[in-house]
């Protein structure tokens, strides 16, 4: 459904003989050599690829399971199933997150080689990494939880939470999706 690969290689511009990375959207395009690059994907494919997600999979079931084991066995309380789930997902957030800052990492302290793109193209490239099958699917699952929860008149926050949170979902992805296809016919 989603090539994460594909997107993060999408941060890097061609450039000379290496490629231009933008650490924000105020920042202008430092210099990554081809070396780098490949070091950078294959760091990225290491986390995000089919072995790295395999490896994490099998970490998150690893550490839920030690939390129930350690539960069951030694009767520590219900507590150790909480924390061992909530130490798997900081293990997947984290390395995520790492593998995903190392651009940033690698290229801080550079001097800027190009000014920083126009807002319009950063958002257009932002986009162009989401593929329709995701823009789709999230748009149907959160237009149908928004028409539930209007068909039955919220009457709790929690409720009310729900409505306003798949209504806010809906429309940003209806929008994005207006806007994708925009950039087709433009290019």
């Amino acid at each position: 459904m989603f090539d994460a690969t594909a997107a993060f290689s999408k941060q890097f511009v061609p450039h000379e003989d290496g490629y231009l990375f933008y650490a924000g959207r105020t920042a202008g395009g430092k210099f990554v050599s081809e070396p780098e690059y490949q070091e950078l994907v294959a760091q990225w494919q290491s986390v995000a690829g089919r072995k790295g997600t395999w490896k994490t999979v099998a970490a998150v079931f690893l550490i839920i399971a030690l939390g129930m084991i350690a539960k069951d066995l030694f009767d520590v309380g219900e507590w150790t199933e909480d924390v061992s789930i909530w130490g798997a997902v900081a293990l997947v957030v984290a390395r995520i997150m790492w593998a995903s800052f190392a651009p940033r990492r690698l290229v801080k302290g550079r001097p800027d080689v190009v000014p920083p793109r126009p807002l319009a193209e950063s958002k257009k490239l932002a986009r162009s990494m989401l593929p329709w099958r995701m823009i789709i699917s999230v748009f149907i699952v959160s237009t149908g939880i928004f028409v539930a929860c209007l068909s039955e008149m919220p009457q709790t926050f929690v409720n009310w939470l729900w409505l306003v949170g798949s209504g806010a979902m809906s429309a940003a992805y209806g929008w994005i999706a207006i806007q994708k296809f925009r950039d087709r016919d433009q290019n």
